[in-house]
């Protein structure tokens, strides 16, 4: 196989926004592979606690992996405001 016919591998990102008040305050997108290696990384403990706030890693990698979708919201308290946080694969 060349390099010539090598297919592009579309880059999957995840998309992380943040409202407060409803209002979009920030948005931002890293590609699945930094999750894939904090994944790799964080210890199971720190894992199982960002499942419990909704962000479940393994799940999210899973999708990415069979080409479903995956969505979850948070809410968090940041500086005594709480914001609502939007972590999308895209």
């Amino acid at each position: 196989m060349t390099l010539l016919s090598r297919r592009k591998r579309k880059v999957v990102n995840v998309k992380i926004e943040k409202f407060i008040d409803g209002k979009r305050a920030t948005s931002f997108s890293v590609p699945v592979a930094v999750l894939r290696i904090a994944g790799a990384v964080l210890p199971g403990a720190a894992l199982e606690s960002l499942a419990r706030r909704g962000l479940n890693v393994r799940q999210l990698l899973e999708a990415k992996r069979t080409g479903a979708s995956y969505t979850t919201t948070m809410s968090v308290r940041e500086r005594g405001v709480w914001t609502e946080v939007v972590v999308s694969l895209k």
